[in-house]
């Protein structure tokens, strides 16, 4: 799936929080290994778009402020709400 075919999403709450529990600059866990994208369970990075289209997705940046320049690929990946869990903002109780 290409990222051209996805959309941003529009309807986000005027908090930016979402009823589905992300929002735009949450740092999330990967539940589990994500060998496509070589991901180990565990890893953690910040979502920097929300997707619609074609299903739920998020944008993922795994690079922790540690981009290499020699390395033209970027760490950011879509992942679905299943594959992750927040880490930050805590969740109110």
């Amino acid at each position: 799936m290409s990222q051209g075919s996805q959309r941003r999403s529009s309807s986000a709450a005027p908090s930016g929080r979402r009823a589905e529990g992300f929002a735009l600059f949450d740092v999330v866990r990967v539940r589990a290994a994500v060998p496509e994208h070589e991901l180990a369970g565990g890893e953690e990075g910040t979502i920097v778009e929300i997707l619609d289209r074609p299903e739920r997705a998020y944008l993922v940046d795994f690079s922790g402020g540690s981009a290499d320049a020699a390395d033209p690929s970027l760490p950011v990946v879509a992942l679905t709400a299943v594959q992750l869990t927040r880490v930050w903002p805590p969740r109110p109780d």
